[in-house]
Order: structure tokens, then sequence, then C-alpha cells
């Protein structure tokens, strides 16, 4: 019969001494290898979802294309992307709702430069997902689980999985938030000269 010495193992994650007859890492060890794999499997299947949420970096906050060209201009642009939209959101699909004209960014965070890709025409549970945090900060809590069973209800998803897609973004919106951004418009840039706003297609 063995000896309780004799059982002892030493964990190859922390090194630390433990009783096993056959496991190679300890109790603690395991638990966090069993975190780590869920974990990332959760975030790839966001990775995936229909509607995920987009925090703007602080730094860059008021300096979106609405904010810079008039109220004439900005109108053409939403109205249409609501008509390339099919008069629907372009997320979850539900037509006779009033519908927001939301701003695509692509960030590269080596650069830090915030670029325009497109827009699209959103419903108002949509577009406050996209700005889960103005949604916190603006909505009785009856309103934000609304908005909750909204994202959950699109992306057939758990509680969980949008408190881990909330994180998640809050994340990358802190690390973001640390940098000044070079906001650019690419193709939008020559509505700042004038231009007419009626040829954009939403993305």
């Amino acid at each position: 019969m063995k000896s309780y010495y004799e059982g002892l193992r030493r964990c190859k994650t922390c090194g630390k001494r433990f009783y096993s007859d056959c496991a190679d890492i300890c109790q603690e060890c395991f638990k966090v290898e069993v975190y780590k794999e869920a974990r990332a499997e959760a975030v790839d299947r966001i990775s995936k979802f229909r509607l995920t949420i987009e925090l703007v970096p602080e730094t860059s906050w008021y300096s979106n294309l609405r904010n810079r060209v008039g109220r004439d201009i900005w109108n053409k642009i939403r109205y249409q992307s609501y008509r390339d939209a099919g008069y629907k959101c372009s997320v979850c699909g539900r037509g006779k709702v009033s519908l927001s004209c939301h701003e695509v960014w692509e960030y590269d965070d080596d650069k830090h430069i915030q670029k325009l890709k497109g827009f699209v025409a959103l419903c108002e549970l949509c577009h406050r997902v996209k700005h889960i945090g103005l949604a916190g900060i603006q909505l009785s809590k009856v309103e934000y689980n609304a908005v909750i069973r909204h994202f959950r209800r699109v992306n057939g998803c758990s509680y969980d999985d949008f408190k881990l897609a909330r994180d998640m973004a809050f994340e990358v919106w802190e690390d973001r938030s640390m940098f000044d951004w070079t906001i650019e418009l690419g193709e939008f840039e020559g509505l700042l000269a004038g231009g007419s706003g009626e040829s954009f297609k939403v993305k």
C-alpha cells in the first residue's frame, strides 16, 4: 500500500506538491484550465454574433461624421441608409420601427487610426446595444433589461454570454481610450466640403 508521501506529485503548471495517483496538475490549476477553455469557447462563439457591442473610445467622442456635417447632409445620409436597408433594421430585420443611422468604424490599434467604413440602419434596440455604455446611463432598469433580452434573442445566447460580450467590449474600450485617435473619413471626406450625401450604401 502506497504511503501518502509516495503519492505526492509536483504540479507541472505551478510547481506545488499535491497528492494524486495519476493527475499531473493540482486541483486549483485544473479549475483554471477548465475556466480558460470555457472562456475561449465563449469568446469564439461571441465573435460570430450578428448583434455586437461597439464602444467608441472616449478620446474620440463627438468626432463622428454626424457632428461634422450640417443637418441637411446628415438627413440625406440617414434616409439613404434606411432606403438601402429596405426600411428594416439591418441586424435583426425588424420592419415598421423607428430607425437610426449608425456609423461603422474600423480601428487600427497599432497606428491608432479610426476610419469610417459606412453606415447601417438600426432599430432602437439594436442601436442601444451598440452603445451599451450610454444605454446603461440613460435607461431605466426595465428599459436596460429589454435591451439585454433583445441582444440575447437576436444572438440566441445566454445572459452569461451577454455579460462576457459586454465585459470584453469595455476592456477594449478602456485600452483604446488611453490613446488619441486619428479620425479618417475615407470616401466620405468629401461630405465635409459640401457633398450631397445621397450615394452611400450601408455595409
